[in-house]
């Protein structure tokens, strides 16, 4: 009986749980639907870490040593072995923007091959397109200490044997490439090659740039000489020929080569007592047109004293030239830019102290304007025609003078131009060149002055 209760109880239980969650369940449906609480979560601040060491820097990389071929970009040519400093010559490709401002130096075919030994390897240089360089022509930079002994006058010895002379290739840094190179030098008992290429392109060896002045100035006086030989006296005339004549020893004396430092200096002593030969002359004309001048009374006095003034003009227009060929010997022989100007000057002061014979002209014409205005009628025919003379010689004269300071001055802008253009370029040093063609022949012998 009391298991049969408890058991309905168990089912009574079980049936009321089972409805109290139906109806739950039925109630939670048509209920609305609640809203969902969102809850935003933040999160914490963050802590300041400590920067992290930096990586060290990698080393540099270091190149290992290239083989191969490498084009040299210099040559040396040297006499010491394996010695780049003692190089007697080095040889670079030339600049192309340079080209056309190259003057060709005057030399023999046979020259120009005795010296294709040097050049024989210039093709090696490096080049490439858009480099600037230049593909046919190749600058020669001599030693200094070379140049120097050579314009000196020392001469090295013959060679005694051949192939003394070695080519070094030089990279960038001027690092030698290879070995020495010897170059085909076969002519025994000649001088060396850098030697001999030297004698061909130096200046020195050569016709100066102002020969063809000097030899203009030279006719000036050829013509204006026997002029002044026939008006002026006999000694005077003598006394000319024998000035022409040192001058003429002088200018053949320049124009020699080979002088030697004391032969310089007598030259340079010929040249000032020559000099001061002119200027005593200068002196006499001034003093005796001022005489001529001042002693003129009458309208004869005046005559005599414009026909004795003519040769005077010309002496003085005479040792004028004398000066300005000796002032362009000068700068021939000189070495420096302040002597060849001082020269310079000095040939627009020799024009500028020109005398100036409008006054002793002026007279003239007054005395004979006075004599007519004082004496008139009382004057005899020839009397009058004296009067009448004179005024046209002076008349004469003055346009003769002036037409000769106006030559003189024009003369002193052609020469001042010639010679400064001359001392601007002597100033700057010269560059030489050599122009190859591809059989590595020398054309020519360059040199550039701008």
């Amino acid at each position: 009986m009391d298991s049969e209760i408890l058991t309905w109880l168990l089912i009574a239980a079980c049936a009321a749980g089972f409805g109290g969650g139906a109806a739950w369940q039925a109630m939670r449906r048509r209920a609305p639907a609640r809203t969902r609480r969102n809850v935003d979560k933040v999160a914490a601040r963050p802590v300041k870490a400590s920067p992290a060491p930096k990586a060290p820097a990698p080393a540099p990389e270091v190149r290992k040593p290239q083989h191969g071929v490498h084009r040299p970009s210099m040559l040396a040519l040297t006499t010491l072995e394996n010695s780049v400093t003692a190089a007697d010559l080095f040889i670079q490709r030339a600049l192309e923007l340079d080209e056309p401002y190259y003057r060709e130096l005057p030399a023999e075919a046979e020259q120009l091959k005795a010296l294709k030994g040097l050049f024989a390897r210039c093709r090696t240089l490096d080049i490439v397109p858009g480099d600037g360089l230049s593909k046919d022509v190749f600058s020669l930079n001599f030693s200094t200490m070379i140049v120097e002994q050579l314009r000196s006058g020392f001469m090295p010895h013959p060679n005694a044997t051949s192939n003394d002379l070695q080519i070094i290739a030089l990279a960038n840094g001027c690092e030698p490439l290879g070995d020495p190179m010897a170059v085909e030098d076969f002519g025994v008992g000649g001088f060396p090659h850098v030697t001999q290429l030297w004698m061909m392109v130096d200046p020195t060896d050569k016709k100066h740039e102002l020969d063809d002045l000097l030899e203009y100035e030279l006719n000036g006086i050829r013509n204006l000489l026997p002029r002044v030989k026939l008006l002026v006296p006999a000694l005077d005339a003598m006394k000319w020929g024998d000035y022409w004549d040192k001058l003429f020893d002088l200018v053949r004396d320049v124009r020699r080569l080979g002088a030697g430092e004391g032969q310089a200096l007598m030259r340079t002593e010929r040249t000032d007592v020559l000099a001061k030969d002119m200027y005593a002359i200068n002196r006499r004309i001034d003093e005796s047109l001022a005489i001529l001048e001042k002693n003129m009374k009458t309208p004869e006095e005046a005559d005599v004293a414009l026909t004795s003034s003519i040769p005077h003009m010309l002496e003085r227009e005479l040792s004028v030239l004398f000066l300005r060929t000796l002032a362009v010997i000068r700068v021939i022989s000189g070495d420096n830019y302040i002597h060849g100007m001082h020269c310079s000057a000095h040939i627009r002061r020799n024009v500028e102290h020109f005398p100036d014979v409008h006054s002793l002209l002026d007279k003239a014409r007054h005395i004979v304007y006075d004599a007519l205005e004082v004496q008139g009628r009382g004057m005899n025919a020839p009397a009058m025609d004296i009067a009448g003379q004179v005024k046209r010689d002076a008349d004469e004269l003055g346009r003769a003078h002036d037409e000769s300071v106006e030559r003189l001055k024009a003369d002193v802008e052609r020469l001042q131009a010639a010679i400064d253009r001359y001392l601007i370029l002597q100033g700057r040093p010269r560059r030489y060149a050599v122009r190859l063609n591809e059989r590595n022949e020398v054309l020519a012998l360059l040199v550039l002055e701008h």
